[in-house]
């Protein structure tokens, strides 16, 4: 969903300076869709076919903001600090998400663990290049 709002800006990928090892453009692009793809099946799984509570829907809800932001912050603003900061923050909303998850439907929760796992691929990636 945020790249239909944000899309991928490859160009601007491409100019940073990545680090040694960094994944090629397109398989890191492949991740983000990966994660999100998972995470959606998770929401819709449980929204179909769960009783869900307050905290779920807050959980959900900050989240889904946080990855729209996460976007913009890097493809329309073309800042790494705010995208760093965007996606710690988000790192713990998907936490708060994951655990959510856990005590409504302990197998779908583990398809959030590779998003969780991506973010702080990018949170190492990206601390790497600003600094």
């Amino acid at each position: 969903m945020p790249f239909l709002f944000f899309p991928l800006d490859i160009n601007y990928f491409n100019i940073l300076t990545l680090p040694y090892g960094t994944l090629n453009v397109f398989i890191y692009y492949l991740g983000w869709i990966n994660s999100f793809v998972l995470i959606t099946i998770s929401i819709f799984t449980i929204i179909k076919y769960e009783n869900i509570n307050n905290n779920y829907i807050f959980a959900l809800l900050i989240n889904l903001i946080l990855n729209w932001l996460n976007n913009f912050m890097l493809y329309e603003l073309n800042n790494i600090l705010l995208f760093l900061i965007s996606i710690l923050i988000g790192l713990l909303s998907t936490l708060y998400l994951f655990i959510q998850t856990n005590k409504i439907n302990k197998k779908l929760s583990y398809t959030i663990i590779f998003y969780l796992f991506w973010l702080i691929y990018n949170i190492i990636l990206f601390t790497i290049i600003g600094f």
